[in-house]
C-alpha cells in the first residue's frame, strides 16, 4: 500500500499541475489571437473581458478560415472552467490523500 500512495501522490500532483497549465495555455492563446486581430488583452490582468472581445472578434471577421480558427479558440475556452474544476478537485483529493496519510 506504501508503494501505491508513493506512486498516487505525486502523479495526482503532476496531472492537477498539468491541466492548470493547458488552462492558462488556452486562456493566453485567446489573448494572442485578441491582440493579434487588434483587439485589447491585457496578459495579467482583464481575463473576464477576454471572452466577450473574442466574440466580437468572431462577429466581425470577414474571412471564413479566419473566423473558423477563432471560433476554434473560443470553443477550448469554453472547456476552461471544467478542466480547472477537475484540476482543482485532483489537488483537494491530493491534499486530502496527504492528510490521510500522516
Amino acid at each position: 500500500m506504501n508503494e501505491a500512495k508513493d506512486l498516487l501522490i505525486p502523479a495526482l500532483g503532476m496531472v492537477g499541475t498539468i491541466l492548470i497549465a493547458i488552462c492558462n495555455l488556452i486562456w493566453y492563446e485567446a489573448k494572442f489571437a485578441i491582440t493579434r486581430k487588434g483587439g485589447t488583452a491585457h496578459l495579467f490582468w482583464g481575463h473576464s473581458q477576454d471572452k466577450p472581445n473574442l466574440q466580437q472578434l468572431i462577429e466581425a471577421e470577414q474571412n471564413p478560415i479566419e473566423k473558423k480558427k477563432l471560433e476554434a479558440i473560443l470553443k477550448r475556452m469554453n472547456l476552461v472552467p471544467i478542466i480547472f474544476s477537475l484540476s482543482i478537485a485532483l489537488l483537494i483529493g491530493l491534499a486530502v490523500i496527504i492528510e490521510m496519510t500522516d
